[in-house]
């Protein structure tokens, strides 16, 4: 918090989304992206840009607790999936080249339970 108050540019990405297997289908846990929501609130209303980073399984849950928390106009960038060989790698570098300059539209990067490769 402190350096994201220090920083001359205040423009955070906010990256969440864990994805569950349930039974026969893949889903999100909730309380992650709750809590980006939350946090998303407190940094919009002291005029600190935000942008969502998640992936398709959490987009439902956000895209209805941001309308629910008044923010229906914020930005979100859906991630790539899967990174787990060579060529998906090259493929999210792609991806990621073209949709999300990160070190000029986010001063901080802040990750809640989101799940890395393994």
């Amino acid at each position: 918090a402190e350096e994201i108050a220090a920083s001359p540019t205040q423009a955070v990405c906010i990256v969440t989304g864990f994805a569950v297997r349930l039974g026969d289908y893949v889903t999100a846990e909730t309380d992650g992206s709750a809590g980006a929501i939350y946090l998303t609130r407190m940094l919009e209303s002291a005029g600190i840009a935000t942008t969502f980073v998640a992936d398709r399984y959490v987009a439902p849950l956000l895209e209805a607790g941001l309308n629910l928390a008044g923010l229906s106009s914020m930005r979100y960038v859906n991630i790539a999936g899967n990174c787990n060989d060579a060529a998906a790698r090259e493929a999210v570098a792609a991806w990621r080249d073209e949709n999300l300059q990160t070190r000029e539209q986010c001063s901080h990067v802040i990750f809640i339970e989101r799940v890395g490769p393994s």
